[in-house]
Parts: structure tokens; sequence; C-alpha cells
């Protein structure tokens, strides 16, 4: 266990039979962690989304995945690294996935890193699949036309006025 703070240490001597002067003496701490380096952060286990084009990918609170010995959640820095056209925004530890528009479908991986107070890093990657839907075609408004009696009516060419997002 790591500790800080202030230690006093308390010297008994019950071999002595009379007063006097101690002039030598040697302190040796033992324990289970004799290298106190900083050790990196563990990131693990970051999930997965698959959601359904409409819905939006669930906000990820990287406390939840990271530990590290020495560095509090809190000066954890975290990065992002492998998206193209998903955007990633990262405030007070809590990352945020935001698609570049309603319709996007897709699959991009997206590797997180934590960073710890002392330079050291660890990294753990998710995926983000967007399933597409069928979206139903939009037909704007078709024009009106007026004939004679005998008159023909002019061609409507119909693919000016209908879109698909599937056909886009």
């Amino acid at each position: 266990e790591n500790t800080t703070g202030t230690w006093t240490l308390h010297v008994d001597d019950n071999y002595a039979q009379d007063t006097g002067t101690l002039n030598e003496w040697c302190l040796w701490v033992s324990g289970e962690d004799e290298d106190p380096e900083n050790t990196p952060p563990a990131v693990s286990d970051i999930p997965n989304q698959y959601m359904t084009e409409g819905d939006g990918f669930n906000q990820i609170y990287l406390d939840n995945y990271v530990t590290d010995a020495e560095t509090p959640d809190a000066s954890i820095i975290w990065t992002y690294a492998g998206n193209s056209e998903l955007s990633v925004n990262i405030v007070n530890r809590v990352a945020t996935i935001v698609l570049p528009d309603p319709d996007w479908n897709g699959l991009e991986t997206i590797t997180f890193t934590a960073t710890d107070q002392g330079g050291l890093q660890d990294s753990d990657p998710a995926t983000f699949w967007m399933q597409g839907v069928n979206d139903a075609p939009v037909v704007t408004d078709i024009p009106n036309q007026t004939i004679d009696g005998g008159d023909s009516f002019a061609q409507i060419h119909l693919d000016n006025y209908v879109s698909d997002a599937e056909d886009a």
C-alpha cells in the first residue's frame, strides 16, 4: 500500500540497565513494494455499443474503466484515436460520441487512452456500430397542372420530386 504523510519513530532500549547515550543505530524498512516507481494506469472493458440508426450512443463514464495506484481518477488525462466519421467529446472524464448526421450508419473502433500524472499510459478500444434502417422516401410537392379540354398534360419528371436517403 502506498502511504504518504509524517511518520514518527519511537526507539526503546529495553536492554540497558543504566542511562547512557545511543551512539549508533540503523533503521531498515521493508515491504512488498520496495520500488516506489510509478505504475501505469490499467484501462479495461470499455464496452462496445451497437445501436440502430436514429438512436444515439450512450455516454461513457471513463472513471469506471480505469484504475491507477498513484493517480486519482480526476487527474487522469484521457485521449482518443481511430475515429474518422464519428466525433468524440471528453468533458470531465465523460466521453460523448457524436454522429455526423442523423442518418449515419456504419462501424468505427475508437481507442481510449488514459495517461497518469507520471506520463504512463494504457489504452482500450471500443467499437461503435450503428445499424442502418430503411428510411421512407420523401416526396415533395408536385406542381398542379391545368389544361384546356383536348390538350395534354406536361410531362412530370418524378425523380425531381422524390428522394431516398439510401439512394442519395
